[in-house]
């Protein structure tokens, strides 16, 4: 959801840069969203899926061995 919110804040600079409310939200430092490589971006992606399985799996191994 954060990406979400990320993504539209960009969208919307830009379109009130577009139609000259505001200044070139560019001139500031480059947003977070961009400053990293598409590589930084897969591995955190991947990070980020192998803890969701990690936990799922500890989840469904305690309720297979009722270790609960």
């Amino acid at each position: 959801m954060e990406e979400v919110k990320k993504q539209v804040d960009l969208v919307l600079d830009g379109f009130f840069y577009l139609f000259g409310f505001t200044e070139n939200p560019a001139s500031e430092a480059t947003k977070e969203i961009l400053d990293k490589s598409p590589a930084e971006k897969i591995k955190e992606d991947l990070k980020r899926v192998n803890k969701e399985y990690r936990e799922q799996y500890s989840k469904m191994r305690k309720k297979v061995l009722c270790l609960e």
